[in-house]
């Protein structure tokens, strides 16, 4: 794993979307992701185009996840607000197992998300054995993109090892992991500060989802041979 990396100049551009992988317009809850804890825990809700991820579950790390399709490489666009200032971080997941098991011990994801307090983005990852996430780094968003009190557009590209984000279409960090290779599943996460108060909630909403596979690389044209006009000899 390398540090995360913040670029100053020549900045990656987002790639070329490659075919269409899942779509939610958060209208239907019946297609829409399904939660990986119960009420008790959490509140999911799907209504009016918007996807509400809620718990008071002090210190826990709440998650949301679609049940297919599972994929190594992609390219994931949401739109993302913050509806409480209890948050720690909100985001997405990805290469992750089923979270519908219920032993957590078994499960592993990545995730990249915003931090409010800290305006930051951060990488974490979950692994098997392990109930807490681990922090893979964080960078500080600029200014003019740490605002998520209205929507924003969070794009997370995951190809290799390499893992990018942009936030409303501008680079914001870079980082490189390669623990979890394998295809795995998409979804949200909720992070809740452990000192949230009784009375309070953390909210985080999502809108427009759109998953693509990176398009395929196209090859280089071939270069047509020009033809040489004869060589004449010396006379």
């Amino acid at each position: 794993m390398t540090a995360p990396v913040a670029l100053a100049q020549a900045d990656p551009e987002p790639r070329p979307d490659g075919d269409l992988l899942l779509a939610d317009d958060f209208d239907d809850g019946a297609a829409s992701a399904l939660a990986s804890y119960g009420d008790e825990w959490m509140t999911w809700e799907v209504a009016g185009g918007v996807g509400t991820l809620s718990s008071s579950s002090a210190d826990n790390e709440l998650a949301a996840q679609y049940p297919a399709p599972a994929a190594t490489d992609v390219l994931i666009e949401v739109d993302l607000r913050f509806a409480s200032d209890q948050v720690e971080g909100a985001g997405v997941t990805f290469r992750g197992s089923d979270l519908l098991q219920r032993e957590d011990t078994d499960w592993h994801y990545y995730h990249v998300g915003v931090r409010p307090g800290t305006k930051a983005i951060e990488l974490g990852r979950l692994t098997e054995g392990l109930t807490e996430v681990e922090d893979l780094g964080a960078c500080k968003l600029p200014p003019s993109r740490s605002n998520f009190a209205d929507f924003r557009t969070l794009r997370v590209e995951v190809v290799g090892p390499e893992i990018l984000a942009f936030v409303d279409g501008a680079f914001v960090c870079e980082w490189s992991d390669d623990v979890l290779t394998a295809p795995g599943l998409v979804g949200f996460y909720l992070g809740v500060p452990e000192d949230i108060s009784s009375k309070s909630v953390a909210v985080v909403e999502f809108a427009r989802l759109r998953v693509y596979a990176p398009a395929a690389a196209t090859p280089p044209a071939e270069k047509t041979p020009t033809e040489q006009p004869p060589t004449e000899e010396p006379t």
